[in-house]
């Protein structure tokens, strides 16, 4: 829901500039320069996004790690991202849009339980694959004490599911996953084939 809602607030905004450029230019095709420079001033004025906003070249891709990401300011986690993409990729925006958001929510929980928290995150094409690469601090060696990444949660009816999600989707399109631990940090990844897009 909130995915869906940040990638409509995305659209509008794309449409509104659009709107707005044209009428600019309207106004200067009527030679009317004084109009034009007053609509253009007025949109430079109003508050430009944040710039720790990350545009990947993806609007799916963005509106998932651009929520994330403000959770994990919110959560007081340092993050970095390394996220290179094309708009249109050979993967559904559904599927996209929920490996993402269960790796990344998975690495934000994981990081409350941390001494020194911190998320990265890498969404780039490797290779005919399109690699999806989360790293978080870990509290505890989660491979030795948790082989199968089941959950923790006490309402764990309602949990668990983000890891069979992930590997189904990368299942879904000819990939696979891999989850290990290097001293205290945890990383999962996912490879889906990409190989059809002309990079």
């Amino acid at each position: 829901g909130e995915t869906i809602r940040l990638l409509e607030e995305l659209k509008t905004a794309q449409h509104e500039t659009n709107n707005h450029l044209a009428t600019a230019y309207a106004l200067l095709c009527e030679d009317k320069k004084e109009e034009a420079k007053d609509l253009l001033s007025d949109l430079c004025a109003r508050p430009m996004p944040e710039p720790d906003r990350v545009n990947s070249g993806n609007s799916y891709v963005n509106a998932v790690l651009n929520q994330r990401l403000q959770q994990a300011r919110a959560m007081g986690v340092p993050y970095s991202v390394d996220a290179c993409l094309s708009e249109r990729l050979p993967i559904a925006p559904s599927d996209l849009c929920s490996l993402l958001g269960n790796l990344l929510s998975n690495a934000l929980e994981a990081s409350v339980d941390a001494p020194e928290p911190f998320l990265s995150v890498t969404v780039k094409p490797v290779k005919g694959y399109l690699m999806i690469n989360v790293r978080n601090a870990a509290g505890c060696d989660v491979m030795k004490e948790n082989p199968d990444l089941a959950t923790t949660k006490h309402d764990s009816d309602k949990h668990g599911f983000g890891i069979k999600i992930i590997r189904n989707i990368a299942g879904k399109y000819d990939g696979m996953t891999d989850f290990y631990m290097e001293g205290s940090i945890f990383t999962a990844q996912a490879m889906l084939k990409i190989n059809k897009l002309k990079q």
